[in-house]
């Protein structure tokens, strides 16, 4: 016998087996279903999807949508709490995506805004002569009364904008475009004008 074992008693014994018994009746209370309602168990939260973002005091948020939850308990969580990196970098860019789409439609309306405006016949516009600084006409996209004038908007290869151009300027520069899109313009009221001949 080693001297532990010389201290070691029967008192020992019936204290270990009191743990033991201890040990094993917190067990049972925790298992059984009547004591489960009573122990508040920590939920771990899952990101199902993340909804939107914002700032709010300089500090990024994530609208998310809690997997296995309703979309009423979807909530507002700083960028810092969230643990899926992965959803976090698959939405932003997501966001870039729709934030490029919304600011090309943006310029898109400030286009057709300045377009709207220049079919006013703004005559400092109407006074440069596109064709002289060597411009190369693509079609002829519509064309306008100003002022009692006839005056096209053409598109040219190297400018972004449609040109107004009096009618003048386009017979003398451009005749067979011109002559080109009457045509055009003549099949397409022929069209609606004159019924098909059966």
């Amino acid at each position: 016998m080693s001297p532990l074992d010389d201290d070691f008693t029967d008192t020992d014994t019936d204290s270990l087996t009191s743990l033991d018994m201890q040990v094993a009746a917190a067990e049972e209370l925790y298992t059984s279903d009547d004591s489960l309602a009573d122990v508040n168990l920590d939920r771990e939260y899952i990101v199902e999807r993340i909804l939107d973002r914002r700032k709010c005091h300089n500090r990024l948020e994530y609208f998310v949508k809690w997997l296995d939850f309703p979309e009423t308990d979807n909530t507002w969580e700083r960028a810092d709490n969230l643990s899926c990196k992965d959803l976090v970098h698959e939405f932003e860019l997501q966001y870039a995506e729709n934030n490029a789409k919304r600011k090309l439609e943006l310029e898109a309306n400030e286009n057709y805004e300045r377009l709207a405006k220049r079919f006013k016949c703004d005559e400092a516009l109407l006074k440069n002569n596109v064709f002289e600084c060597g411009y190369d006409p693509l079609a002829i996209l519509s064309a306008t009364d100003c002022a009692g004038k006839i005056t096209f908007l053409i598109k040219f290869k190297c400018l972004d904008q449609a040109e107004l151009v009096p009618a003048e300027e386009a017979y003398e520069y451009i005749p067979q475009l011109v002559i080109k899109y009457y045509e055009q313009r003549c099949r397409e009221l022929d069209a609606f004008v004159i019924p098909n001949k059966k």
